[in-house]
């Protein structure tokens, strides 16, 4: 899917950030496989950190978007014209979430806290409408949201641990007319023989729109 390649690239190029510039992409790409141990001793001598903690501060600079520090990537990406990362569907109240799996909830608690039945290696940290990171519960999530990460470094993805926090999320707040991600507004390519496969593409997106709270176009 096209979400994980970008994922991808913006997990490497943000570790290259932390680590003094582009230059660091060498590095990572000499390394002598991909597997997450090895990553994780990367970034333990080039950051000082494990991989949770990296993985951790990256999403967090998804939503904060600062323009240097652990919460952004020092001008190798500009997400500051983004809108705020996806957040979990209305209304869900726990994930399984696969080993290294993360996500933002909406809730319209002022702070949460764990519930008790989130898995062994769920971590959360809340964010706030000022952006303000908050790493110790009760979690501030006041106009903001709250991450939950699955610390897990199993490399069995049906391995999922619930997430919690056992509170219904919201949808998240409209956004301006003309803000769409362009994933949304251009079809894939096909051939007038294929118009059936486009039309279907049509009513996916639309749904997919309402589902995410984004203005649905009438036609």
């Amino acid at each position: 899917q096209f979400d994980n390649y970008a994922l991808a690239y913006m997990w490497w190029i943000y570790l290259a950030s932390r680590a003094g510039g582009l230059g660091a992409i060498g590095q990572l790409f000499n390394l002598p496989d991909g597997n997450p141990t090895t990553v994780e001793g990367w970034i333990g001598q080039e950051l000082g950190g494990d991989f949770s903690s990296a993985q951790r501060d990256f999403m967090l600079a998804t939503w904060i978007k600062a323009a240097s520090g652990p919460y952004g990537y020092e001008g190798l990406l500009d997400l500051s014209a983004q809108p705020d990362p996806s957040t979990v569907s209305a209304g869900t109240t726990s994930l399984s979430l696969p080993p290294f799996g993360a996500a933002f909830f909406r809730l319209a608690s002022s702070s949460v806290d764990y519930p008790g039945t989130q898995g062994a290696d769920v971590l959360y940290v809340g964010i706030d409408g000022a952006s303000t990171v908050d790493a110790t519960a009760p979690f501030q999530v006041d106009g903001g949201a709250l991450l939950v990460l699955n610390t897990s470094e199993s490399l069995t993805p049906t391995e999922t641990q619930p997430s919690g926090p056992d509170i219904p999320a919201l949808l998240p707040p409209p956004v301006p007319g003309g803000a769409l991600p362009a994933r949304f507004m251009d079809p894939p390519p096909v051939t007038p023989e294929r118009i059936t496969a486009l039309r279907a593409w049509r009513r996916a997106t639309l749904a997919r729109m309402a589902r995410q709270g984004w203005p649905v176009p009438s036609r």
